[in-house]
């Protein structure tokens, strides 16, 4: 991990780092924004992990703030946006969820893996070994299927 010398990520861990923004800017690119000390910092993992000053003003409170809690046991997915609102896409064992500001549905129960679109408010899931069905996160509706046996 690239830090700055007076930064400890282990210290970190002992404060609390709301508001903290997700980001991707692109596929491929995830991180997040947060506050510490006055200044905001962006924690970049794009192949290599990167943690610097943020240069941006995205993320300054005001510009398109949406507040999506996760509760403790469930893993974030990603970010995406479903009617027009941005919505957390979480799993808690066998059970996906989609979060919004305002409501929380359950999207899908499935035990194999699950991949997020990178655009579109979309997942794959693997039914089994032979079977990979695409799932709107906001009907869940099955879009598709594909088996391979």
């Amino acid at each position: 991990m690239a830090a700055p010398i007076d930064f400890s990520v282990a210290d970190e861990t002992e404060r609390d780092l709301s508001p903290l923004y997700v980001d991707s800017d692109e596929p491929w690119r995830w991180g997040v924004y947060f506050r510490r000390a006055g200044t905001w910092w962006n924690l970049h993992d794009d192949g290599k992990v990167t943690l610097k000053p943020s240069t941006g003003d995205i993320h300054q409170p005001g510009v398109g703030d949406a507040i999506i809690t996760a509760p403790p046991g469930e893993d974030v997915l990603g970010l995406t946006t479903v009617g027009g609102s941005l919505a957390l896409l979480t799993r808690e064992g066998d059970v996906i969820r989609a979060r919004t500001e305002d409501d929380v549905r359950t999207v899908v129960e499935v035990a194999g893996p699950v991949l997020r679109h990178h655009e579109l408010p979309w997942i794959g899931v693997q039914r089994s070994p032979h079977l990979v069905e695409v799932i709107d996160i906001a009907t869940g509706a099955v879009l598709h299927d594909t088996s391979t046996g």
